[in-house]
Order: C-alpha cells, then sequence, then structure tokens
C-alpha cells in the first residue's frame, strides 16, 4: 500500500466560525409592520413563460414573506439592459417607493420626512458605518452616515440638524460680513475682528427674530428668487441697512408736495446701495 505523502505547501486557510449572525441579516425586519412602506407585488412587465415557471420554483424555496420579490428583481434585470447596477433593476422592474416615515426634531420643530437607512463599510472609517439618506419636501435628497451603527435614524439625524446650524454661521460670518478678510497686522487684531464678526451676526440674528418674513425680505426685484424662500442672514443685516439709511435721508427730507415721489426715488436709491 503507498504510504500517504504530505505536501509541502502551507494549509488553506479556512475562515472563523461566527456564533453571531451577520449585520446584514434583514430577516427580523419582515416582522414589523411597517403602514407607510409601498409593497411592490409584480414587475412592470412580468417574467413569461419557462423562465417565469422557473424562478417561480426557486422563489418557493425562500421565505415567502420576500420570496415573491424574486420574480421582480429577475425581471428588471432582464430588462435593465448593460446597466448593471442594482438600482437599475430595480427602476426596470417598476419597484415602488422603499422610505419609511419619521418625525423628528429640526430648527426649533418637529419635521416629518421620508428616510432609508442601511449599514456599509467605508475606507474613510475603517469599519462599518450607518448610511442614512433623507428626502426633502422639493424632491431632493441628502445622505449621512454615522460611525456607530447602533445609533438610531432619529438621533443621526437631529445631531445633523444640530450640527448644520454652525455650518450656516460660519458660511454667513465669512459670506456676508467677511471674516477672514479684514487684513489687519497681528494675531491680536485678527482675533479682535472675528469677535466684531461674530457679534454682528448675533446681533443681526436676535434683532430679526420677531420680524416677519414680509419685513425682512422682498425679492420683488429678483424675479428668479423664490419669494417663499425664508429670509437669509444677507437679507436680515439688508433689512437693517435699509432702515438706517431711510432713517437718515426722512430727516432731511423737505415737507413739499414731491416729497411722495422723493421718498420712491430714495427707496430705489436706497435698494440699490444697500
Amino acid at each position: 500500500m503507498a504510504k500517504f505523502k504530505r505536501s509541502s505547501k502551507p494549509p488553506q486557510a479556512k475562515h472563523q466560525s461566527h456564533k453571531t449572525g451577520s449585520q446584514f441579516d434583514k430577516r427580523s425586519r419582515l416582522d414589523s409592520h411597517n403602514p407607510d412602506r409601498q409593497k411592490t407585488t409584480h414587475a412592470k412587465f412580468p417574467l413569461v413563460a419557462t423562465i417565469a415557471d422557473k424562478v417561480s420554483q426557486l422563489a418557493s424555496l425562500l421565505d415567502a414573506r420576500s420570496g415573491f420579490r424574486l420574480s421582480i428583481i429577475m425581471a428588471g434585470m432582464m430588462l435593465a439592459d448593460d446597466r448593471r447596477v442594482a438600482a437599475a433593476w430595480f427602476a426596470s422592474a417598476g419597484v415602488q417607493d422603499d422610505w419609511e416615515t419619521i418625525v423628528y426634531r429640526c430648527r426649533g420643530g418637529e419635521v416629518t420626512r421620508q428616510y432609508k437607512t442601511f449599514l456599509a463599510t467605508s475606507r474613510l472609517t475603517g469599519g462599518v458605518i450607518r448610511a442614512v439618506i433623507v428626502k426633502f419636501d422639493n424632491g431632493g435628497w441628502a445622505t449621512y452616515f454615522c460611525t456607530k451603527a447602533e445609533v438610531s435614524v432619529r438621533d443621526i439625524l437631529e445631531t445633523i440638524a444640530d450640527r448644520w446650524v454652525i455650518e450656516e454661521f460660519f458660511h454667513d460670518t465669512k459670506e456676508v460680513w467677511g471674516a477672514g478678510q479684514q487684513q489687519v497686522r497681528n494675531v491680536w487684531s485678527n482675533i479682535g475682528c472675528w469677535h466684531l464678526n461674530m457679534w454682528m451676526y448675533t446681533l443681526v440674528e436676535m434683532c430679526s427674530w420677531e420680524s416677519s418674513q414680509e419685513e425682512l425680505s422682498d425679492r420683488s426685484d429678483r424675479p428668479w428668487d423664490n419669494p417663499d424662500r425664508r429670509p437669509s442672514h444677507a437679507d436680515k443685516r439688508r433689512s437693517i441697512s435699509h432702515k438706517m439709511l431711510q432713517n437718515q435721508f426722512n430727516v432731511v427730507l423737505p415737507d413739499t408736495p414731491e416729497k411722495q415721489q422723493l421718498q420712491s426715488l430714495i427707496d430705489h436709491l436706497i435698494r440699490l446701495a444697500a
């Protein structure tokens, strides 16, 4: 009998056994009913003939709660042609928007928006992240992520809403007040200018807090702009500047029959100047 001869090559590496389930296992999601979810029961253009029968047999081997999706996805794969991303399969199959609804705190009030969430991996963080896609009322959407996968979607969105206020502050302080562009000679003068810019931002926001939108922003001379857009910090600064100039001109404006005409002309010039 021939003797067994051991190979000189190192043994093949084996995967470690996982005692816990995969973090990407979505079967537990099927146990909770979501009334806001739009369920797609069949493809826009279903499979036909023999392939429809074969796919139906494959689907019978899957969980009945999700197996019906197999024929829908494969129908989309048949029609997606050279578009090979999964999103193209779903679009070709006519899958309905699978968005969930959430109510969370944003800008001092509660808003209701639609979202999607999933776990992913990122080279930026070197581990698992939770991604959240949010759809806004105007049809736009934004994607956020958190490096702690166990954090809830509501906590992520509320943290981002609070953090975005800081981004708006830096944008307005630099764009409206020109922070960092004062060209002074030493570091202490720069610190003083930064403080002045931040104080001006704070005072303008505070003084405009109780003012109405019509009082703060007049976009009649800008037909391309959205008249319903909330007043920006530049609008609030411009409103105060207009009042300063109007008060000064009204003091020296003579009480003549042409006063109303002169007042309209001055208002027009003020809008051009400030």
